[in-house]
């Protein structure tokens, strides 16, 4: 998968720049300047706009008591649909209007999700990362208790060893509220 990356990363430039000179020939250098331009401030007001109807689609849901993932999710895409369409090249453009219509991107943004899921990266966390178990929930979707959790209770001590005890303390569990702190624990002073 690193190989792929790799070869898109370096392979991605020399077609913007190929596609750019062929637009040059084809339309002259002053109107392909003009078009990259032009689809940059194109960019820019598409993602304020829709940006604006995806926040308003967040605020509905969340007004609604719904999940604002969907929203919040087609609010990303948008932002990438306009970085896409503001870098310099014709390539980037195609893909950033591509991802300005609505079902497209919602549907990309899906497969890319369950994708994600199915892959091992959870939303909260991954299951089975590079390095072994990671955070997350368990396949299974029921929590265990860890080993590695201690349980513990606590008592508040008297403070200032006259016998009385302080107004926030609370009676320790499982005692009348009378008994005294065991002189023998390794956390009490003195």
């Amino acid at each position: 998968m690193f190989i792929l990356w790799f070869l898109l990363f370096l392979c991605w430039p020399v077609a913007e720049i190929t596609v750019f000179v062929q637009m040059g020939h084809a339309i002259g250098w002053p109107g392909t300047i003009l078009l990259t331009l032009a689809t940059s401030v194109a960019g820019t007001l598409l993602m304020r706009i829709q940006g604006f109807t995806a926040m308003n689609r967040f605020l509905a849901a969340a007004e609604k008591g719904e999940s604002p993932v969907g929203p919040v999710l087609d609010g990303m895409g948008i932002f990438v649909a306009g970085l896409f369409l503001m870098l310099p090249g014709f390539l980037s453009d195609i893909i950033g209007l591509l991802l300005f219509i609505p079902p497209l991107r919602r549907w990309l943004i899906a497969r890319l999700f369950r994708q994600m899921v199915r892959g091992g990266v959870h939303p909260m966390g991954t299951r089975d990362g590079p390095f072994g178990k990671q955070p997350g929930p368990p396949r299974d979707g029921r929590f265990r208790k860890a080993d590695n959790v201690v349980d513990a209770e606590f008592e508040t001590l008297d403070p200032d060893g006259k016998g009385r005890k302080p107004a926030a303390a609370l009676p320790p569990s499982g005692g009348d509220g009378d008994s005294k702190p065991d002189p023998s624990s390794p956390w009490r002073k003195g």
